[in-house]
């Protein structure tokens, strides 16, 4: 095919060298300093946009070619387009894969070593009130629970923002369950039946003591619901399970009770 065009565009082929030659140069220098990295984005984001516009041309030039514009180009033969095209397909891998490397390079190496940090419950503070679980772990009187806790997966959860309230059974109240009852909960294939428990343990929200009401029912985050009972001297009971004492958390508030609350 031969056409002739007056206003045939002739620095095609010194703009691919110029493409290929940048392409070469990022490659071969992928470690640079910060400034100069910069620079070397804006400069790949400016040869990117080069590489389109020089794509949108030739698609241009094309029909133009083919008798759908009054403007067409002569090409001086099949073989130099096939070289033109060449050139800029390599240029847009090199210059591709060297801007590919540097947003490697300049990852914060803060943002990757966040995704390798363990749940909420491994982040480390001395300083804060401790939250649910922490006053659980620190009390020798309640390592059935947490080791319960871990057992179903749940110590992350407890271990969120919240508020909770959670009715949490001394270590003789997981003794006084029927033999063997703990151990088999324990067991990965009745994971998820132990967690349901516990959930019927934990009310969303921060229920103090002076907030019960006689014969309410709240909503546990197992999806059913505990009855409260308050006597005449005061004291609380949640299915018959009596409050012995009450410790406040940073992310909720623990009721110790003496019996396991076991859904119905």
């Amino acid at each position: 095919m031969t056409v002739t065009n007056p206003g045939r565009i002739t620095f095609l082929p010194g703009f691919f060298h110029f493409i290929l030659s940048s392409g070469v140069l990022l490659f071969l220098f992928p470690n640079m300093s910060k400034v100069i990295n910069l620079i070397k984005g804006l400069f790949c984001l400016l040869l990117k946009r080069g590489l389109l516009l020089i794509i949108e041309s030739q698609l241009t030039i094309a029909a133009k070619s083919r008798g759908l514009n009054p403007y067409v180009i002569e090409p001086k033969s099949k073989k130099t387009m096939q070289k033109l095209l060449y050139l800029l397909m390599v240029g847009l891998a090199l210059v591709g894969f060297s801007c590919g490397n540097q947003s490697t390079e300049n990852q914060n190496p803060e943002t990757v070593s966040a995704d390798l940090t363990p749940g909420q419950s491994g982040v480390v503070d001395n300083e804060s009130k401790p939250n649910v679980v922490q006053v659980a772990v620190g009390s020798s009187d309640h390592s059935t629970l947490v080791a319960a806790l871990k057992a179903a997966d749940y110590v992350d959860a407890l271990t969120n923002v919240g508020p909770f309230t959670v009715f949490a059974p001394t270590n003789a109240a997981f003794d006084a369950l029927p033999a063997g009852t703990l151990d088999d909960l324990v067991k990965p294939e009745n994971q998820r039946k132990l967690r349901d428990i516990l959930e019927y343990h934990v009310l969303l929200g921060v229920y103090k003591p002076e907030d019960f009401v006689n014969g309410r029912n709240l909503g546990t985050a197992d999806g059913r619901s505990v009855t409260v009972a308050v006597a005449e001297d005061g004291s609380v009971t949640i299915n018959g399970a009596k409050i012995i004492g009450t410790v406040p958390a940073s992310n909720g508030i623990i009721h110790v009770v003496d019996q396991v609350l076991l859904p119905k």
